[in-house]
């Protein structure tokens, strides 16, 4: 929704998810996106999606680090999907 939205945190957790996720069975995956569409399928519209941030509001450019914000909410998220059943290195 926003221009200049990518970041470095976008490739890193589809890495680490596709990591995590290889050989779960069917069963399991299909758990675990059940409950991620319980959080987010009410939003999934343009009508309806947050405007999201521009690689400016999540990191510090002078340095390309990651905003201390940004990194809480990834870890909050991780953790929650840790706790269902996906197994991150």
């Amino acid at each position: 929704m926003k221009p200049n939205q990518g970041t470095g945190m976008e490739p890193r957790w589809e890495g680490e998810t596709a990591r995590a996720s290889a050989g779960l069975s069917t069963a399991d995956v299909n758990e675990l996106i059940n409950f991620i569409l319980t959080k987010y399928e009410s939003k999934v519209s343009l009508e309806l999606a947050p405007e999201g941030f521009s690689f400016e509001e999540l990191y510090d450019y002078e340095e390309v680090r990651v905003k201390p914000h940004y990194f809480e909410l990834y870890s909050k998220v991780k953790n929650e999907i840790a706790q269902k059943g996906l197994k991150f290195d």
